[in-house]
């Protein structure tokens, strides 16, 4: 398979472009998860806690409580904040041709960030590491930070991009789907896919993120 050239444009600029002054948000760590933004919690006691990374967001088991946080910036970060018991980290980010104006922030926590733009409220997240607040994070086919690079091939993975050049590929995407009324950038002709992106560094997954072939930001 090509790679898909227009997500690696848009992982670099959304991922290394946010600059260093940090400041730490205002919300208390205690802020409860809005359910406005997430769905209704089902009670599942027999249940061991767990976050599984979807495409839709973030689903949970958590003390019994079951169900899911969008990627929407309000709800993620009381979610996030509430999970690791920290504020986020919040970091002006500039437009990456140079021009010097802020247009987007990024909120980070220990294993977790998003970047938001200002004229938009989704909070697209990365996990960067195995658990959050010590609950394991994973995809529906159990791919976590640190797993090897071999468990992820054997889900027959597409070959998104290779940042080195070695001929090793080292995004690979995960359970691909349709998005209507978007035209594929690598695939001519055919409906873009949105994808569970997974980086591989060192032979093992240090990221997991949302991914797309149809659009560069």
């Amino acid at each position: 398979m090509r790679p898909l050239a227009g997500l690696a444009i848009a992982a670099a600029a959304l991922l290394l472009s946010a600059c260093q002054s940090g400041s730490p948000a205002s919300a208390p760590n205690e802020t409860p998860i809005s359910p406005e933004s997430t769905s209704e919690p089902v009670r599942s006691p027999d249940q061991p806690d767990s976050i599984v990374f979807t495409l839709d967001g973030l689903e949970y088991t958590i003390d019994g409580d079951e169900g899911t946080v969008a990627f929407e910036a309000e709800p993620m970060t009381s979610f996030l904040t509430q999970l690791t018991g920290a504020d986020p980290q919040i970091e002006d980010v500039e437009d990456w041709w140079g021009g010097g104006t802020v247009v987007a922030h990024r909120y980070s926590w220990d294993g977790a960030s998003f970047i938001v733009f200002d004229d938009s409220t989704w909070a697209p997240t990365a996990i960067t590491s195995p658990s959050l607040g010590g609950i394991p994070v994973s995809t529906h086919d159990g791919i976590a930070v640190g797993v090897s690079r071999e468990r992820v091939d054997a889900l027959d993975p597409r070959e998104v991009w290779d940042e080195d050049g070695d001929g090793s590929f080292d995004q690979l995407g995960l359970e691909a789907r349709t998005v209507p009324d978007t035209d594929s950038l690598s695939r001519p002709g055919e409906r873009g896919e949105e994808f569970i992106l997974v980086v591989i560094s060192d032979g093992a997954v240090s990221r997991l993120q949302l991914g797309n072939d149809f659009s560069d930001l």
